[in-house]
């Protein structure tokens, strides 16, 4: 588990996580890795990612109104695996 949020709110926001030092590392050892493993999260309201608030309710409905069921890595897909 990366202990930083999965969305920046802005590029500066991205450019300051990336460069602390236990990310960096943490992202080292993710490259180096001969196994990754990805965890498929819906697009529920009540999903990890508004929970958290990682994402705003309002930007979860957005995402259903276009369709969205689920989400792996941060990309949401359809029902047919769209992204």
């Amino acid at each position: 588990v990366m202990p930083v949020p999965m969305f920046a709110n802005t590029v500066e926001d991205r450019t300051v996580l990336l460069g602390q030092k236990g990310i960096s590392e943490v992202f080292d050892l993710g490259k180096a890795a001969d196994l990754l493993i990805a965890g498929i999260g819906t697009a529920e309201r009540e999903a990890s990612l508004v929970a958290t608030g990682m994402i705003e309710k309002g930007e979860m409905e957005e995402i259903r109104r276009n369709g969205g069921v689920g989400e792996l890595l941060g990309h949401f897909f359809d029902d047919a695996g769209k992204a």
